[in-house]
């Protein structure tokens, strides 16, 4: 699943940044559409919120292992 998140919401914000408005640049055109509720934004917003959130779990388990690991 995050092998899919991670090649899917990165191509899905690009595509749909290329039809900003000129005035807008990406992360402004992200939170405009977000606000009007598309699905694509909330996809994309989503999508980023989760993989942070797994990095984040990911570093912790794995300094979590290594301290119990210096600790023996």
């Amino acid at each position: 699943m995050v092998i899919w998140i991670a090649i899917t919401v990165p191509i899905v914000g690009l595509l749909n940044s290329i039809v900003a408005p000129p005035e807008l640049n990406e992360f402004l055109h992200l939170v405009s559409e977000l606000q009007q509720g598309s699905l694509w934004a909330v996809y994309a917003c989503s999508g980023y919120l989760f993989l942070a959130v797994w990095w984040i779990t990911l570093f912790l388990k794995v300094r979590t292992h290594q301290k119990k690991s210096v600790a023996r």
